[in-house]
């Protein structure tokens, strides 16, 4: 549907990105399937981490190690979009050739090797991002949990602790891998290419992201309400509201637009998407001025945080479809009344 509607409406993209066919939605099927090939749960977590961390590791070093040697990168970035018979004059692959089918492969990975090589990379991002969310986020979480005879002052302790902990690690995490980015980049000499993404490009994107959650768990430490809780002279944090006896009363931090995101996520997603669509067909997006670029993004921003709140306040799309029907039904009646 993606590639039709593509080609049908002469939405701009550039050959360089994913290739001629290829688009991002392919090479998300392709991650998933192959990283659920090794992705099974162990009943010792050092055994999952190390063969969920050894595999993509190693595949990584595989496949920069034939970028660099091999003439992989030339051919990312300065092959031919076909094949052609000339170009196999020697070899297992000019007897190959003399099939159709052969001749089909081979342009279809020529017109798309951008694509298909580089969900190598992503395959590796994917799951090394799965675990470095085990050990600096979920790790913790299960290791404070408590149970269920805990008492609140407690839970709020247990709370406090995670918190820090996240942080701790995100920090750790973050700076390991802008080390790493920065021996591959100027120790190396490997160049991050987006196009062939190679072992830079990913560990720079893991470095940026982690990063970013590091920032964002260090806005809400910062930021966080103090009303809700509050220390006492012995040094225990306790609540100054609660529900029942059983049952922690402490407010979510959590802003309301990010609630509604996440109540919404497919829904969200879908919007944004049609939106970026909508962009990159009213303007040239290569052409415009960064102040134009800016407003862009914030409108953009404006659209999606205001549809998020929007259909989290109707209850979701069918709640919303069910506003608007009462609505139109209500105005309909009071000018049949008039």
């Amino acid at each position: 549907i993606r590639l039709a509607s593509n080609k049908g409406l002469e939405y701009q993209e550039h050959v360089s990105e994913y290739g001629v066919h290829w688009n991002f939605f392919f090479t998300l099927t392709v991650v998933t399937i192959a990283s659920s090939l090794w992705r099974r749960k162990s009943s010792s977590m050092k055994l999952w981490v190390i063969k969920d961390t050894m595999i993509p590791i190693l595949m990584l070093v595989v496949y920069q190690f034939v970028l660099n040697h091999y003439g992989l990168q030339k051919y990312i970035e300065d092959g031919s979009r076909y094949c052609s018979k000339e170009q196999h004059r020697n070899g297992i692959v000019k007897y190959l050739y003399e099939y159709k089918l052969c001749q089909y492969l081979c342009n279809f990975f020529a017109a798309n090797r951008e694509g298909i090589l580089g969900c190598i990379g992503y395959t590796c991002l994917f799951v090394i991002s799965e675990v470095i969310a085990k050990l600096c986020i979920w790790s913790s979480l299960q290791n404070d949990t408590t149970t269920n005879e805990s008492t609140e002052e407690k839970k709020i302790e247990n709370e406090k602790k995670y918190g820090h902990l996240v942080g701790t690690k995100l920090f750790t995490a973050s700076f390991i891998l802008w080390c790493i980015l920065f021996f591959l980049e100027y120790i190396l000499h490997i160049p991050t290419s987006r196009r062939s993404t190679n072992a830079t490009f990913v560990v720079w994107a893991l470095a940026q992201n982690v990063l970013g959650l590091f920032l964002t768990w260090l806005a809400f430490f910062l930021c966080e309400e103090e009303g809700n809780i509050e220390k006492h002279d012995d040094g225990k944090y306790r609540s100054k509201e609660s529900i029942s006896k059983t049952n922690v009363s402490v407010s979510s931090s959590s802003p309301m637009i990010f609630e509604a995101a996440n109540h919404h996520g497919m829904t969200i997603f879908i919007i944004a998407n049609l939106l970026t669509g909508v962009v990159n067909l009213s303007i040239n997006t290569l052409e415009v001025s960064d102040g134009c670029a800016v407003i862009v993004i914030l409108a953009y921003l404006v659209s999606v945080g205001s549809t998020a709140l929007l259909l989290d306040w109707c209850g979701g799309v069918s709640g919303g479809i069910k506003s608007v029907v009462s609505f139109l039904s209500r105005k309909k009646s009071k000018e049949k009344s008039e």
